[in-house]
């Protein structure tokens, strides 16, 4: 695609999520942004301790922005609870501090365009690296409309068009969320992780990269730990170096280095997490996953959660042998993140913002497919990103989390219908005329 054509495209493409940051108001949406950003960047700042804040300076800072107030009879709280802490990792709030450095509101609308040019680029580089794996099956489609279009434009139309009219990206955008950024640190390891061509190895610094990228996405580790393992076991049974050790350095330069400012960051971030506010596990009961469905179900009990997700797993068992044996993490991606998002007792709605990645894939896998059947399936698709959750705010409580859940169960059920067509039907050879 000429440069100048992809460049006003992308120009264009990005003109919604700059009409969706200066539409903003920053006291009643970024609300998300505020507590996990810009606030506790704002405390490391003025030298307090975000893990431990001074309430008084929080609600400083915060009240004129937050419906949560000191007022004992306000039911309003913050995210972590009456008292405000920082949830996330004190590399990842040292990150924030350039927006911290200005006022809230301008902060925020930074953040949005950032998060709205990411969300283009993940999905941009989500649907190429797909793209190499069915290229060679994809050529009938350059007599097709633009619905089965594979070219770049498409790409871009897609991840433009598409992905602002999908429900999470835009609670994203919404409340501040930091899940677009999971998403392109993902969309890069899969397209780095892509094939290059027969007998062509990956360039060495794709490997590197690709492992960087991998621990920068690990500050949410409960949406990535599956596509975590996967990958280290993939590298390390491939020999592969280069990528663990970009990754296991880049996890120990972000985890330790805070170190030299704080002494107590990295003590004081696993003990909000797992003890005293328990982070990692309070939020279980209304997780858009089997664990909130399952809280919800049975009255407070886990049983039904537990036997979900084992069973969720284990439609990883023959993808994630395929993957390690042959040493394409890709391989195993899409469905990683998909079981990944199920099985994880602390996940909400705007995380599945990373099933936009599997979406991809799904997308380009429909051209290994007969061409009639590909239309069904690509109209199923587009249905699923743009319609399902109305349908299902019409018709179904999202007290209990039953709307997300059903949205990543029906892109699983999608998955699997795909991964069936495209299995070779084994024909009957024909019989041979008996000779006279």
């Amino acid at each position: 695609m000429n440069k100048a054509l992809a460049a006003a495209v992308a120009v264009l493409l990005l003109a919604p999520y700059l009409w969706l940051a200066l539409s903003l108001e920053p006291t009643t949406n970024g609300q998300d942004f505020l507590e996990n950003g810009w606030l506790p960047a704002r405390l490391i700042l003025l030298g307090d301790n975000p893990y431990q804040p001074d309430q008084a300076t929080v609600h400083q800072l915060a009240d004129r922005y937050t419906l949560a107030t000191s007022d004992p009879i306000d039911q309003q709280q913050f995210n972590s609870g009456r008292e405000y802490h920082a949830i996330y990792p004190y590399w990842a709030l040292l990150a924030a501090t350039p927006f911290s450095t200005l006022d809230f509101p301008l902060a925020l609308r930074l953040w949005t365009l950032l998060n709205g040019l990411l969300l283009l680029l993940g999905g941009y580089l989500a649907f190429k690296a797909a793209g190499g794996y069915f290229a060679p099956v994809l050529a009938w489609q350059a007599q097709l409309p633009l619905l089965v279009l594979s070219g770049g434009l498409a790409l871009y139309l897609l991840a433009g068009v598409a992905y602002f009219v999908y429900r999470p990206a835009i609670a994203n955008l919404y409340i501040g969320q930091h899940s677009i950024i999971i998403f392109a640190l993902l969309a890069l390891v899969y397209h780095l992780s892509r094939p290059v061509g027969d007998g062509v190895a990956q360039p060495a610094s794709w490997e590197v990269l690709s492992g960087i990228a991998l621990a920068l996405a690990t500050f949410k580790p409960q949406l990535v730990g599956l596509v975590v393992l996967l990958a280290l076991l993939v590298w390390l049974w491939g020999r592969r170096w280069r990528p663990v050790l970009g990754f296991v350095l880049t996890g120990l330069l972000l985890n330790l280095a805070p170190l030299l400012l704080a002494p107590t960051a990295l003590a004081d971030w696993l003990k909000v997490s797992f003890s005293g506010q328990q982070q990692a596990t309070r939020m279980a009961p209304v997780a858009t996953s089997w664990w909130g469905t399952s809280y919800n179900l049975t009255g407070g009990g886990w049983l039904l959660a537990v036997v979900f997700s084992l069973l969720t797993l284990a439609l990883l068992a023959r993808p994630w042998w395929v993957a390690i044996n042959s040493g394409r993490l890709a391989n195993a991606m899409p469905l990683t993140v998909i079981v990944g998002l199920l099985i994880t007792p602390y996940t909400l709605v705007y995380d599945q913002v990373l099933l936009l990645l599997p979406f991809a894939w799904l997308w380009l896998a429909t051209g290994a497919t007969n061409p009639r059947v590909a239309i069904y399936l690509r109209v199923s698709l587009l249905l699923w990103l743009t319609f399902l959750s109305v349908l299902l705010g019409a018709f179904v409580e999202d007290r209990y989390g039953y709307r997300a859940v059903i949205q990543t169960a029906s892109l699983l059920l999608l998955y699997g219908v795909v991964v069936y067509l495209r299995q070779p039907a084994t024909k009957r050879e024909p019989a041979t005329p008996a000779s006279t």
